[in-house]
């Protein structure tokens, strides 16, 4: 009898232990994966930019071809030279973006090899 309450109590034990290793894991992979929360926020900030620089690309072309209907070489310069900054402009922000989801991309993956390599 002695022996039976024992061994309950030390599998109740191991229970616990276990139940607070298993805790911390999902702890620790939690605040993981918050990384990425952080960069989807960085993600929205860049997106907003490419809309802008996207507008600002409309703009520039839009007053391009009014120049060109006006035969006016100075206005035609200016509005190339907007349009070639807005594109430049919207390249890097789509390259931003790309960026950041690469990063995203990472962090799921070192999330699932911690999944996978954790023993079961």
């Amino acid at each position: 009898m002695k022996l039976a309450r024992e061994d309950i109590r030390t599998r109740k034990a191991n229970l616990a232990e276990a139940r607070k290793r298993k805790n911390a894991e999902i702890k620790r992979l939690r605040t993981m994966l918050n990384a990425a929360n952080a960069v989807k926020k960085q993600i929205q900030t860049a997106q907003k930019q490419v809309s802008l620089t996207r507008e600002r690309y409309s703009n520039g072309l839009r007053s391009f071809k009014q120049s060109l209907k006006k035969d006016s070489p100075a206005r035609t310069l200016t509005a190339v030279n907007s349009l070639a900054a807005a594109a430049e402009k919207w390249a890097s922000a789509r390259q931003s973006i790309y960026t950041l989801e690469q990063r995203i991309s990472a962090i799921y993956v070192k999330v699932g090899q911690e999944v996978n390599t954790r023993p079961k």
